[in-house]
């Protein structure tokens, strides 16, 4: 009868974890796993059988399926190159980028455009819809953002659904609140851009 163990690993604990161990995670099946190692000479040359000869040797057609997946998914990964990351150097770059986007949208969206120390890209977050009137509330979810993703610094944008780009009173209000926060963070908020119809408004080239 198969014996099932969870084996409950962190990020610092699959490091250093065993190849057998980490076999375990991948099978969920505690007996098979241990058949493979015992049994087979070269562990490495095995797992790279078909599903059928897995089968063959005694494993579970899932446990045997749910390791080739494993595998097949290091093997994309470590084949994969990474795409590099977008690199924005100017407001008019970072509103193109969002144009399209946004500035059809029914209802007004909010963004988060987190960036590393060379201005690229690592990450974008919409943290919902609705405007800045109820978007202060959303200050504390744009630094877990870009705390999330170790950014040096962010832009937020939203759009107006009326097509009109000039900020209102809420909106300046609420740019001071972010970029105070920012300060106190030690995560500059670069910019606030504002999104309209083929049109859009940026606080730092207006401060410029």
């Amino acid at each position: 009868m198969t014996n099932k163990t969870p084996y409950i690993f962190n990020e610092g604990n699959l490091k250093t974890a065993s190849d057998l161990e980490l076999l375990k995670v991948l099978s969920g099946d505690d007996a098979a796993t241990k058949m493979l190692h015992n049994e087979c000479c070269d562990l490495y040359r095995t797992l790279m059988l078909p599903v059928c000869e897995l089968k063959a040797l005694g494993l579970k057609e899932s446990t045997a399926t749910r390791i080739k997946a494993g595998i097949e998914l290091g093997r994309r990964m470590f084949a994969k190159r990474p795409k590099p990351l977008k690199q924005f150097n100017t407001s008019i770059e970072t509103a193109l980028y969002l144009l399209d986007s946004m500035r059809y949208l029914s209802s007004e969206e909010f963004v988060v455009l987190s960036f590393n120390v060379n201005n690229e890209l690592i990450a974008k977050k919409i943290l919902g819809t609705g405007s800045t009137n109820s978007a202060v509330a959303k200050i504390r979810e744009i630094y877990k953002a870009a705390i999330l993703f170790n950014a040096d610094h962010i832009i937020i944008a939203h759009n107006h659904t009326h097509g009109n780009p000039e900020p209102s009173k809420q909106d300046n209000e609420f740019t001071k609140m972010v970029t105070t926060a920012g300060q106190i963070m030690g995560i500059s908020c670069y910019d606030h851009i504002i999104i309209g119809n083929g049109n859009y408004y940026s606080y730092l080239e207006k401060s410029k």
